[in-house]
């Protein structure tokens, strides 16, 4: 919607925004957790502190994700995984150990279906561990 003022300018009207609790929350952990390559739009974003199942059971992240968002669960999905914004080589035991971590210490979870990194397009999974 648009009108014009008293000097015959086009105005655009000024709408008030009200963003949810949530939203809030979630822009707060990417300015908090994520890297300048990781901001922006994502397929997922997950704020398991703010989760009334964490809240309520001790989950590890493999058991989080299934609960939540099955393509994260799914480790075939995600070619690389950026542990507070580096990125750690994925085997067979690493994944295990991300997947039994406790979901305590995992605050914040972004995952990409498509992104580029070093030139290439990949699905990429980012975690932190509560240290910045």
């Amino acid at each position: 919607m648009s009108y014009r003022d008293k000097n015959g300018w086009i105005r655009l009207k000024e709408v008030k925004v009200d963003r949810s609790v949530q939203q809030r929350r979630i822009d707060y952990l990417e300015g908090r957790y994520a890297g300048e390559k990781f901001k922006g739009l994502a397929d997922a974003v997950l704020d398991p502190h703010n989760d009334r199942f964490v809240k309520a059971l001790p989950l590890n992240f493999g058991e989080y994700a299934r609960l939540n968002y099955t393509k994260i669960a799914d480790s075939t999905r995600w070619d690389r995984v950026f542990v507070n914004n580096y990125e750690i080589r994925t085997n067979r035991r690493k994944l295990e150990d991300l997947f039994n971590t406790s979901m305590d210490r995992i605050p914040y979870v972004k995952y990409f279906e498509k992104f580029k990194v070093d030139g290439s397009v990949t699905s990429i999974v980012c975690l932190s561990n509560g240290s910045k």
